[in-house]
């Protein structure tokens, strides 16, 4: 079964904690994720998903916790996620 995420998930302006590791999800990070308000976790580990990390990752400044390891992205991590000053300082 082949899932997506679904653009309509930038609706969800308040979202905060997104979870979805290990859900077979393949295709590309749907931009809206990049333009959510105040996201504090954002965990999209161990899935299919592909394409590069887009610079709009920067806007996420409210950030603690980035996971997107084991998918198919591309290698290069985007200069913008020197905004983060939070991350890594969840508690």
């Amino acid at each position: 079964m082949v899932s997506t995420i679904r653009k309509e998930i930038g609706s969800l302006r308040n979202l905060e904690w997104l979870e979805l590791s290990s859900n077979n999800l393949n295709g590309t990070i749907p931009k809206e994720i990049w333009s959510l308000r105040n996201p504090k976790v954002l965990e999209l580990s161990t899935n299919k998903l592909t394409r590069a990390i887009p610079s709009t990752l920067g806007h996420l400044t409210s950030l603690l916790y980035l996971d997107l390891r084991s998918n198919q992205l591309h290698s290069s991590n985007p200069l913008e996620i020197g905004n983060f000053s939070a991350l890594g300082r969840a508690h």
